[in-house]
């Protein structure tokens, strides 16, 4: 299995801008913020994450205390009290193609809500993990006995050129999430890639209220990022794993709205020894 963030090395990062736009009385007022995310560490069956949001364009300087947060390898956030459940397997219709999955469900429970989120991944094609879904209920206490769905989300893989080749150079795919949550419901469709640390390149978001009006609108892009890329080892006749040498390599914008304009420095990485 891998994380969107577990076939890279630690201190890789990603930087994402997020613009929320607010329509009230036929207005829109628009707010934009930065998050820059940090591979902190990957070990058998965790990733660690830093996460430091700020506002502007400089969140070193405007930002948060970075927090650090777990997930496992189907990027389900790490939590106490989790139960999982191995499901039987299923098919799933993505993009025409029919994909073999796997099924596990975890089971949270804290003092105030319950969570149930069921996975539906593939062994056997990229990204991996195809469907989530997500359930939070309340606890039932004395003063609220009656125990109701707080909010409901579905995340899909809704096509990918993945598919077509494993070891495709490009290897993107779409996805979208749609979520209730009380009155209102948003509908966000992503674009991603298997070669960008954290996959999302970028994500365009739609809330609705009861009455079917747009209430708000959510731009996430990607601005830049890093990673060192550690080629598969090298077997040798004896036997012998020796790792191909890695290369440094940052992305950065030509352009700040040209996605597709990425201008590439690739710099060998030097071993040390004693």
């Amino acid at each position: 299995m891998e994380h969107s963030w577990g076939r890279f090395t630690p201190s890789s990062w990603r930087r994402l801008q997020t613009t929320v736009w607010t329509i009230s009385a036929g207005h829109r007022i628009g707010n934009t913020s930065e998050t820059k995310t940090i591979l902190d560490s990957v070990d058998g069956d965790s990733v660690a994450l830093l996460e430091n949001a700020g506002t502007g364009t400089n969140t070193e300087t405007t930002g948060t205390k970075p927090v650090k947060k777990y997930f496992d390898f189907y990027n389900i956030p790490l939590s106490d009290n989790t139960k999982i459940i191995i499901g039987t397997p299923m098919k799933l219709v993505i993009g025409g193609r029919i994909v073999p999955c796997e099924r596990r469900t975890y089971e949270q429970t804290t003092p105030t809500v319950t969570r149930k989120i069921t996975v539906w991944y593939s062994t056997q094609v990229y990204p991996y993990v195809m469907r989530i879904e997500r359930t939070v209920k309340n606890v039932s206490t004395a003063t609220e006995p009656e125990i109701k769905v707080l909010s409901q989300s579905t995340f899909e893989v809704t096509d990918s050129s993945a598919f077509r080749l494993l070891t495709s150079k490009q290897g993107t795919y779409r996805t979208r999430t749609i979520k209730q949550s009380g009155n209102v419901t948003s509908v966000a469709d992503g674009y991603c890639s298997l070669h960008v640390p954290g996959g999302l390149i970028r994500e365009n978001t739609r809330e609705f209220d009861e009455l079917g009006n747009e209430i708000r609108t959510i731009e996430t892009r990607l601005l830049n990022y890093y990673f060192v890329a550690l080629p598969p080892p090298v077997i040798i006749p004896n036997n012998t794993f020796v790792p191909n040498q890695p290369l440094i390599i940052q992305y950065e914008p030509v352009r700040p709205r040209a996605l597709r304009s990425y201008r590439l420095r690739a710099v060998p990485y030097q071993y040390y020894t004693d």
